[in-house]
């Protein structure tokens, strides 16, 4: 789901800057990070699949995106509560290292 929400919050953001953005956009995509936030930072929660294996730097360089489009106080827990300094964070397929190209507000 994060390889979704990281889609969805790149395309919501160029809609963005065109000026055609709605709210319901921006707050459907909100509920889909707050989704994702459950499963990332200090309490959450094991995945859905037992087998599944979380690659936390990745969903953590995901998350970041949440941080900067939102600005939460919780999407920030979520990236600073673990072990993977943000100075760290790169996306490898579209964004690169995430805290520069989607800095915290």
């Amino acid at each position: 789901m994060s390889y979704n929400a990281r889609l969805a919050t790149i395309l919501y953001q160029m809609t963005a800057n065109l000026g055609r953005a709605t709210s319901t956009m921006r707050s459907e995509l909100r509920a889909s990070w707050v989704y994702l936030s459950k499963f990332a930072g200090p309490d959450y929660e094991a995945p859905v699949a037992p087998n599944d294996l979380m690659h936390w730097d990745l969903y953590l360089a995901r998350m970041q995106m949440a941080v900067h489009v939102y600005g939460d106080a919780e999407f920030l827990a979520d990236v600073t509560g673990g072990q993977y300094p943000r100075a760290q964070f790169y996306e490898s397929q579209f964004l690169g290292p995430t805290t520069l190209t989607h800095p915290a507000l």
